[in-house]
């Protein structure tokens, strides 16, 4: 049973279409939402917890090479993060993630028995995890 348009239907006559009514009544996440600086002591912190058994990205950088290199590379990590938040900029390839499907039980051949997962940049995923430390200790 396919419940998408009926489903639909009902949301549109609970839904004002009008995009800029629905946003003036957002709040200005501008206001909202303070960053402070990421330290380094943070980044280096993470790149050593990272998990070298993990897929490579399209970057094709696996996590051992950050583990090897973090003394060279740690310390541009900060700025780059620090100055993505404050331009509100995010580094384009970081967005950019293979796509890989997860089996998780019962038959192989059927597709609702698999979940996609997203493998990130190594760069990316110590971006994310320090932002929403920093956002969430905010």
């Amino acid at each position: 049973m396919n419940i998408g348009p009926s489903l639909a239907a009902d949301l549109s006559t609970h839904l004002n279409n009008d995009a800029k009514t629905y946003l003036g009544n957002q709040p200005n996440p501008q206001a909202e939402i303070n960053f402070s600086e990421i330290p380094l002591e943070h980044v280096l912190h993470t790149l050593k917890q990272l998990n070298t058994s993990k897929s490579t990205a399209l970057d094709s950088l696996p996590s051992k090479v950050f583990k090897i290199a973090v003394g060279p590379i740690a310390p541009l990590l900060p700025f780059i993060f620090d100055l993505s938040l404050s331009m509100g900029i995010f580094v384009e390839d970081w967005k950019r993630a293979r796509l890989s499907l997860l089996f998780k039980a019962d038959d192989r051949g059927q597709t609702g028995n698999h979940r996609t997962i997203s493998i990130l940049p190594i760069a990316s995923h110590v971006f994310e995890k320090k932002y929403l430390d920093n956002y969430t200790a905010s």
